[in-house]
């Protein structure tokens, strides 16, 4: 049986700030699309029980836009995570 944190220590770790870095950030997303494709198969069986979608389907409009996105972020994170200067008040 997996560990589910409760709320008062997810609590104690949001408010530590390490959710801020951004290699904590990156090693999440990292997690995420690992866990993604390891469970695709399961992910598409239960979408096709529940939603009748096929493989190709789920593909398209779940599991790979998810990925892009996740790759998206990993290539990019760094850059939109920059302070950026306010636009001029005009």
């Amino acid at each position: 049986m997996s560990y589910i944190p409760n709320l008062e220590s997810l609590r104690h770790f949001f408010n530590s700030g390490a959710n801020q870095e951004l290699s904590f950030r990156k090693e999440q997303l990292k997690k995420l699309k690992e866990t993604i494709l390891k469970y695709e198969e399961e992910l598409n069986e239960a979408l096709y029980k529940d939603l009748k979608k096929s493989k190709e389907e789920v593909w398209i409009t779940e599991t790979g836009l998810v990925l892009s996105e996740i790759s998206y972020f990993l290539k990019n994170l760094d850059e939109l995570a920059a302070p950026q200067k306010p636009a001029p008040i005009c």
